[in-house]
């Protein structure tokens, strides 16, 4: 993503305390390799808790963004904001 150098001045030290709250990266990881192991033998029981528990990571994960938006809009663009928000969730546009 392309940054002037004052929005670089501002984003990276905002990106680096929200990579150190976003926990989720650790959580999806632990939960993606349950899933390759498990999904073919998984219970209905399993099932349900792996739904569960990856929805409270979206959950969390949302409410994450949404406390740090007004701290990225401080550093960014709001067009770098967009492309920010887009890798952030995995997309690449």
């Amino acid at each position: 993503m392309p940054l002037t150098e004052t929005e670089a001045t501002k984003f990276w030290p905002v990106r680096s305390i929200h990579s150190r709250d976003d926990q989720g990266e650790r959580v999806r990881f632990a939960l993606l390799k349950e899933y390759a192991k498990d999904h073919k033998t998984a219970t209905d029981q399993q099932a349900d808790s792996f739904i569960k528990r990856w929805l409270v990571l979206d959950q969390d994960n949302t409410q994450l963004r949404l406390k740090y938006i007004p701290e990225f809009e401080k550093a960014i663009s709001h067009k770098n904001k967009r492309r920010y928000s887009f890798r952030s969730i995995g997309a690449s546009p």
